[in-house]
């Protein structure tokens, strides 16, 4: 696709628009065909808030985005799918619509709020989904999140005024373990963050016949999060994540239900 972005010149407001091919290219040869599956999407943000006297380490942040497609054309006889993974990598994808025959139309209308002050963050997302059926009532699915971090070692997650995201954390102090002349041990510990956080995605439609109904599930969970900074570019996460899913179709294709533990841990160098 095409994308362009601007801010303005107090860095206030920015802004992104592009227009894209929906079509999954990644795992095949490319995009071949005469029909083009386009979607236009564009987000507006606005930094609101923002603290000169400490150089940014209070802020506020406001976003709106939306996005319109021609779901008729997104695969071969007019095909849209949702689906999602827990918020670690599992083998497959436990939130699934699967294939959404009949589809038309696509649009995405979404809303981000985060707010910093000092080492202390809230941060909440939400996403809202309409797609329209050939001959048959409209689909509607949503999902969100919120999330609250702190810094224990008192730094503050930075904020990029230019482009409306989160920047890249710098420790106060670089871990490291080092001998000194005098054969005493040294250390420096590095940024540690707790954070906690509240997910949802409502993939079932179920307001009309059971033919009509999408039974692509119901997911809730929570996560307990330790985050250790080595330094800007190097990091571990520890996670803890507790959630449940209703109304999922199964094998026999009746909505079924479970619950979920996964603890995960990550160390990750990024340049």
């Amino acid at each position: 696709g095409i994308q362009s972005y601007g801010i303005s010149e107090d860095l206030r407001y920015n802004w992104r628009f592009g227009f894209f091919n929906q079509k999954l290219t990644q795992n095949s040869s490319g995009w071949k065909g005469i029909e083009f599956p386009g979607e236009i999407a564009g987000r507006l943000a606005t930094t609101f808030w923002w603290d000169e006297t400490t150089n940014g380490r209070g802020y506020g942040h406001f976003a709106v985005s939306g996005s319109l497609g021609d779901a008729g054309n997104a695969a071969e006889n007019h095909i849209k799918l949702y689906r999602t993974r827990p918020e670690a990598r599992s083998d497959k994808r436990w939130l699934d619509t699967d294939v959404i025959e009949d589809a038309e139309m696509s649009s995405m209308f979404g809303l981000e709020y985060l707010l910093n002050i000092g080492a202390f963050q809230f941060c909440g997302e939400y996403l809202h989904s309409n797609v329209s059926r050939n001959g048959m009532r409209d689909l509607q699915f949503d999902g969100g999140y919120f999330y609250v971090a702190y810094m224990l070692t008192g730094e503050h997650m930075p904020w990029d005024r230019k482009t409306g995201c989160l920047a890249r954390i710098k420790p106060f102090e670089n871990f490291f373990i080092v001998r000194d002349c005098d054969g005493c041990v040294r250390r420096g510990k590095g940024a540690w963050q707790i954070a906690a956080r509240y997910s949802k995605a409502d993939l079932t439609d179920e307001d009309g016949t059971f033919a009509e109904n999408i039974y692509g599930g119901n997911g809730h969970s929570f996560t307990l999060d330790v985050n250790w900074y080595w330094n800007p570019y190097a990091r571990m996460q520890f996670n803890w994540l507790v959630g449940a899913i209703k109304d999922r179709e199964n094998s026999v294709g009746l909505p079924g239900n479970g619950d979920y533990d996964i603890i995960g841990a990550r160390w990750m160098v990024d340049f």
